[in-house]
Formats: structure tokens, C-alpha cells, sequence
């Protein structure tokens, strides 16, 4: 076997080891960035919580409230809800809703845009983009 061949299998055994890590990983992090204008940022973390569940952890750089969910589509471009959270007061919230963690992690079998948004749909001041299991 030629070195140009043993580096081709070398690097694809290693990028297949890498997806494997990241379809067995059991958090999922999104960067919220400021949208119109509001200069508020934050993350959101989506954990897997026990057998069919996963909780999402919002924290604003601010102590402020707001609604927040989890929309179809983009940021730029979102649709209608997917997941209801709870709303963020004084900075923070957690959810833990009765969906498998499967469902927010990228799948070999496609994948769907999702959005966390922070504040009202129409006006939100924060939102992040991820990938999640088209299921």
C-alpha cells in the first residue's frame, strides 16, 4: 500500500471516529447572538435529561425576562414554534421537555435548521441557529 493510501484511510478513519463522538455527544451548545439591536446575547445548552427527555438551559448576558422557544428555520428566516420554553427571568431558564436528545443532533438520515429565540417572535432579542435530526 502505497503512503498516499495509508494517509487517505488514516484520515478517514479519524473524521469517521470524530462523527461518531459527535452523534454519542450528550450536549448540544448555541451561541445566541443580539438581533435587532438589543445588544443582549446569551447561550443556550441542550442536554440530554434521562431516557425520551432533554432539558435546554437559556442564559442571557442580562438579567432581563422574556418569552423563548424553539422555532423551525433559521434566525433570518423563522417559522412557526417547535418547542415552547420556559420564559427567561432574570437571565435564566430551564426546560425539560419530554422529547427524545436524538432529535437535536445532526442525523446521518438529513438534517433540519432550528432556531432558539429569546424574546417575542416578531421583535426577539436574541436568537442562535443549529442543526437538528430531521425526524
Amino acid at each position: 500500500m502505497s503512503t498516499k493510501h495509508l494517509l487517505i484511510l488514516t484520515i478517514l478513519a479519524v473524521s469517521i471516529s470524530f462523527a461518531a463522538r459527535a452523534q454519542q455527544s450528550s450536549s448540544v451548545s448555541v451561541v445566541l447572538a443580539a438581533q435587532n439591536g438589543s445588544g443582549k446575547s446569551g447561550k443556550a445548552v441542550i442536554t440530554t435529561a434521562g431516557s425520551k427527555k432533554t432539558r435546554v438551559t437559556v442564559t442571557m448576558q442580562d438579567s432581563g425576562d422574556y418569552p423563548a422557544g424553539i422555532y423551525l428555520g433559521v434566525c433570518s428566516d423563522m417559522g412557526g414554534p417547535a418547542y415552547q420554553l420556559s420564559k427567561v427571568v432574570k437571565g435564566k431558564s430551564t426546560t425539560e421537555l419530554a422529547v427524545d436528545f436524538s432529535s437535536f443532533q445532526p442525523s446521518s438520515n438529513g438534517s433540519r435548521p432550528l432556531a432558539v429565540n429569546v424574546g417575542p417572535n416578531s421583535s426577539s432579542v436574541a436568537c442562535g441557529d443549529f442543526m437538528a435530526s430531521a425526524q
